[in-house]
C-alpha cells in the first residue's frame, strides 16, 4: 500500500489502479514456504481454491474482469 502511494506521488496514477498492479505482483514475489499458509487461506476463503497460486491467479482474473490494469505498462508507466 505504501509503495502505491510512492508511485502515485511521482506519477499521476489512480491509487486503485496502482494497487491492482502492485498487489498481485507482490503476492507472487513474497510467496514462499514461510507465508504460503496465509496465501492459501486467502485462496480458500475468497475464491474457494486449494492453493495459494490458484488464489493469486483468480485474484488477477477478478481484477481483469473489472478492467483493472495488471501491469505497469497498462497504467502508463514506461
Amino acid at each position: 500500500h505504501k509503495i502505491s502511494h510512492e508511485l502515485n506521488s511521482r506519477h499521476d496514477f489512480v491509487h486503485g489502479a496502482s494497487l491492482a498492479v502492485l498487489f498481485p505482483a507482490w503476492m507472487e514475489y513474497v510467496l514462499d514456504d514461510n507465508n504460503r499458509p496465509i496465501f492459501t487461506q486467502f485462496a480458500k476463503q475468497v475464491f474457494s481454491e486449494a492453493t495459494a497460486e490458484a488464489g493469486i491467479k483468480k485474484y488477477k482474473e477478478f481484477l481483469a474482469s473489472m478492467n483493472m490494469p495488471l501491469t505497469l505498462r497498462e497504467i502508463g508507466f514506461s
